[in-house]
């Protein structure tokens, strides 16, 4: 998930349980079923 603008955002994530990877890369974490994204952020998961 990626966010290409120049201010927050937040987004609610798909139904399952998410494992957060490429945090050495930037990725944010989810809390509780959304991830706020920095601007151009991005979050990068694998369904477990």
């Amino acid at each position: 998930m990626f966010n290409l603008g120049d201010s927050t955002a937040s987004y609610g994530l798909p139904e399952g349980t998410w494992t957060t990877i490429g945090t050495d890369l930037g990725s944010q974490t989810a809390i509780g079923g959304s991830v706020m994204l920095d601007p151009w952020g991005v979050y990068l998961a694998k369904q477990a």
